[in-house]
């Protein structure tokens, strides 16, 4: 953040509290994730212990008071920007409370109401990050991305008028994007500066809690966490491409939907994993204790083969 290494006291809160409000969301996409994976097979004594996980999320986030703080002007303005946006994304999430969605003009509805969501959050936090953080990178990646999905339902639009060549060039445009998206967390990992951000969090949690072995564990699961998101991404790229190539077959076509169905999850998965892991070694260095949770992404990891005959199966 910006305003970093200038007050160390209010550095370790607003870092705690951070952590705190980022954890909850990962929890609550951790649970929604599961439910939208396994929702068939899912009992209803199951099914109460993952409400009341995800219901603990929202505990989380709203049980910060960011104006009980003493913080300074900006360490609490941008901890109350990502608070409003944490809990906007968890009721976007919320599997026990959100009807699904009944028709595909809903869903544009939707995703174009999750989009602007997501657009008024980043210009209003990106000016309390640093433009070398890794944060930066990620919530910059993140936003073009969400547009590139946006994009595609104007695809289809063009599917159902026959307009080839728009399709064509939203096809383009897409491929465009979702490589944009991945070459922005590219741009991050090769930034030197990325390692200093990460740096000064160990510094703000006391390097004297972090061995040498530490400061390497923390700083290769970030690296992970962002190499993931770029395998994220790269699935979706090349699998629009192989799906809409001209010379792609109704059968391969159908082994490609299926193919981005599998890596979609199956990264999703994974990131919530890391996310999860990033947050609690944080939470352990801060001497801070948390309340046990379950990590039902970790059920879900599967081979594709497995996947895909299941798939086929429903």
């Amino acid at each position: 953040m910006i305003f970093f290494n200038k007050n160390t006291k209010h550095d370790k809160q607003f870092l705690e509290l951070q952590t705190r409000l980022n954890y909850a969301y990962w929890v609550a996409s951790d649970a929604h994730h599961y439910f939208e994976n396994a929702e068939n097979n899912i009992n209803t004594y199951e099914y109460g212990k993952l409400v009341k996980q995800f219901n603990s999320s929202i505990e989380m986030a709203e049980d910060i008071s960011i104006s009980s703080t003493n913080l300074d002007h900006d360490h609490a303005q941008s901890l109350k920007i990502l608070k409003k946006f944490v809990l906007e994304c968890i009721n976007e999430l919320n599997f026990s409370k959100n009807v699904k969605l009944r028709d595909s003009e809903s869903e544009e509805i939707n995703m174009m109401n999750q989009l602007q969501i997501q657009e008024n959050f980043v210009e209003a936090y990106l000016p309390y990050l640093h433009p070398n953080e890794l944060e930066s990178y990620m919530q910059q990646s993140f936003l073009i991305f969400s547009k590139a999905c946006n994009n595609i339902n104007e695809l289809y639009l063009s599917l159902e008028f026959n307009d080839s060549a728009s399709f064509k060039k939203g096809i383009n445009k897409v491929l465009a994007e979702f490589k944009l998206a991945r070459t922005m967390i590219e741009k991050g990992i090769n930034d030197p500066f990325v390692v200093e951000g990460i740096l000064d969090e160990c510094s703000i949690m006391s390097f004297n809690n972090f061995s040498d072995s530490d400061i390497k564990k923390y700083s290769n699961m970030h690296f992970d966490y962002m190499n993931l998101w770029i395998e994220f991404f790269l699935a979706y790229e090349r699998s629009f491409d192989e799906m809409f190539n001209d010379n792609q077959i109704a059968e391969d076509e159908n082994v490609s939907s299926l193919m981005l169905d599998y890596l979609q999850n199956h990264y999703y998965g994974l990131i919530n994993i890391n996310a999860i892991e990033i947050h609690q070694f944080m939470f352990e260095k801060m001497g801070i204790d948390i309340p046990k949770i379950e990590v039902y992404s970790l059920r879900l990891i599967k081979s594709p083969i497995d996947f895909i005959q299941n798939r086929r199966i429903q």
